[in-house]
């Protein structure tokens, strides 16, 4: 259930920031696996957060683009604040890179306006989105290791059900276009984990029949955001495995709530960071990049605005799940689940 606040999580054109680190000298898959920290700034003090994401051992970021973003107009492409992040993270910073071409984003369809009523695999869609990817290519260096063609696309595509086998295609299409212009990147499409191992299961298989990696978020929540448990991550990560029959794992988003509103905790939320890394260490490099969301607790006035874009079943109950997903309070004390994370970034080689 990817967020999209445009204020704290969202820098221009639509970067998400998420920090990661590769092993340390006490790994032997030091080139292998990465580790993501979503990070969100407070009052946009960007700085002072990416410091405290980089003492955290942090060295990359996952950046995600909305179409409608890129290109407000037909033909026209926006990109100097996509260029700008390309700069310093990859350029500047060396880091490993998650690109997320965000044409749909959960429920969200984030083509340009004049292709809302478009079919995806029409010659139309494809061609507009070739020349996106011609926009963004030129920017991308080897840093950039993943792109996603789409965020938790199951959850725009079961409410559309007609539209699963047009995107099918268009994926495909999408697929062989970016190898053509970024032949060393991996593509996939991301899905949640309960669309990938439940009702859509076989839809998602068929999409990722194309795809080089097999991506996914993952929150262990029910319908009504209840957390399921600590222990949760225990089997998800090998049920990912699992479901992505051989492709490489890469889990664009992880977390839990700490709010007691919908029976969390900030004690369940570090257990399950604790967790999560003993799970991925069982997995090793059959999971390469694992993103944690996110660094803070989110403020309420973006929690108002996506509630209004998502418009869920049960407003209140969405907040606290969306609001407490972070692993520092909102005023910029850290969680226990902030302490668990470093004990376990440094047990497994991620910090010195």
């Amino acid at each position: 259930m990817r967020a999209v606040l445009k204020n704290r999580i969202l820098l221009g054109t639509g970067l998400i920031l998420a920090v990661s680190a590769g092993f340390g000298p006490r790994s032997a898959r030091a080139e292998q696996r990465v580790y993501s920290i979503a990070v969100n700034p407070q009052s946009d003090d960007y700085t002072s957060a990416f410091n405290l994401a980089v003492e955290a051992g942090v060295r990359g970021q996952t950046i995600a683009w909305r179409w409608s973003d890129l290109e407000p107009s037909p033909g026209t492409f926006r990109l100097n604040e996509a260029a700008d992040n390309i700069q310093l993270f990859c350029k500047e910073q060396n880091f490993t890179v998650l690109v997320t071409l965000m044409v749909l984003d959960g429920p969200l369809r984030q083509t340009p306006s004049d292709l809302a009523e478009i079919l995806f695999d029409s010659d139309q869609m494809k061609s507009r989105f070739h020349a996106l990817v011609d926009s963004v290519a030129p920017l991308m260096d080897s840093h950039v290791r993943y792109v996603a063609v789409g965020s938790e696309v199951d959850l725009y595509l079961s409410k559309h059900p007609e539209q699963w086998e047009p995107y099918e295609r268009f994926y495909q299409d999408a697929v062989d276009y970016i190898h053509q212009k970024m032949p060393d990147v991996k593509v996939g499409v991301c899905a949640t984990y309960p669309g990938a191992v439940g009702p859509d299961a076989q839809k998602i298989s068929s999409l990722n029949k194309h795809s080089d990696v097999w991506v996914t978020t993952y929150y262990p929540v029910d319908d009504n955001f209840r957390p399921a448990g600590p222990t949760a991550a225990i089997s998800a990560l090998p049920s990912m495995v699992e479901a992505a029959a051989g492709l490489p794992v890469v889990i664009q988003e992880i977390g839990y709530p700490s709010s007691v509103l919908i029976a969390g905790s900030e004690q369940d939320q570090a257990e399950f960071i604790s967790n999560t890394f003993d799970a991925w260490a069982m997995e090793g490099d059959k999971i390469p990049f694992l993103s944690f969301w996110l660094m803070y607790d989110t403020p309420q006035a973006e929690l108002e605005e996506e509630t209004v874009q998502r418009k869920p079943a049960e407003p209140a109950r969405f907040k606290a799940f969306r609001g407490s997903l972070g692993l520092r309070r909102s005023d910029g004390t850290p969680k226990p689940a902030w302490s668990a994370l470093i004990e376990k970034a440094k047990q497994a080689g991620f910090l010195g």
